[in-house]
């Protein structure tokens, strides 16, 4: 099931990571590591953990020293990111106490991936070690909107993006595949969250929807513009077994 969805970029508010990057090769490189908040060594070793969904290495271990990370990489920052156009790589604190981070991090494969994650980081004894991968993923597929992850009264606050199956499947309805869509770049609406750092305990708020307008004469479409029609952008759990049993009901 295939449909038409128009959005406005600008109410997406979805930050191109890669554009920026392309930005970047225009401009100058800095290396000195003072620039960054945290050392270029605690940088590479953010980028093992970045990459390691993109290559399918889950026998990767949480712990990794230091002093086995490379250094010398080239960075750029612009408004809190700390950039490296050659490695494809951006990363920014959200969150620091003591030795604990929480890190917001960009990965662009060579081919279309573009990969978000947020992770809850510890360093110690000389150790870089991975707590939690609190959230993420590649693009429509519970990716980032990077931009609007927020540390605020002491809980970060972070959106996922969701396609029609995920929305559909949100109550753990089974369903088969190709019943809705489902793809990397059909992004429908946005999962919300707050995560407590010190008790790592993840909240769900709600599912905002993305898009302006779904062509299409099938049920998803008929019921998510009809939600838009009536003000109900934003879903808590009653509004979100409302849209599915509307939009399910074949």
């Amino acid at each position: 099931m295939q449909h038409n969805m128009k959005t406005n970029v600008n109410n997406m508010k979805i930050l191109n990571m890669s554009n920026l990057l392309i930005i970047f090769f225009l401009a100058f490189s800095c290396t000195s590591s003072k620039d960054v908040p945290i050392s270029i060594e605690h940088a590479e070793c953010l980028y093992e953990y970045s990459i390691r969904e993109y290559y399918q290495k889950s026998q990767n271990k949480n712990a990794i020293s230091i002093k086995d990370c490379e250094a010398n990489w080239k960075w750029e920052i612009n408004d809190g990111w700390n950039i490296c156009k050659e490695e494809r790589f951006a990363y920014k604190i959200e969150y620091n106490e003591g030795n604990s981070y929480v890190i917001n991090t960009f990965f662009s494969s060579t081919g279309t991936g573009e990969f978000t994650h947020l992770f809850l980081l510890e360093i110690k004894d000389g150790t870089f070690n991975l707590i939690e991968s609190i959230a993420g993923g590649d693009r429509c597929q519970y990716g980032l909107i990077s931009e609007e992850v927020e540390f605020k009264d002491n809980l970060i606050y972070y959106s996922e993006l969701i396609t029609p199956f995920h929305l559909m499947s949100w109550t753990g309805h089974d369903l088969p595949f190709g019943s809705y869509d489902d793809c990397m770049i059909c992004c429908c609406g946005a999962a919300k969250y707050k995560y407590n750092p010190i008790s790592k305990e993840k909240e769900f708020i709600g599912i905002e929807l993305l898009l302006d307008e779904i062509e299409g004469n099938d049920n998803f479409s008929k019921t998510y513009n009809l939600f838009l029609q009536k003000g109900k952008k934003f879903l808590q759990e009653k509004e979100i077994i409302e849209f599915i049993k509307s939009a399910d009901n074949e």
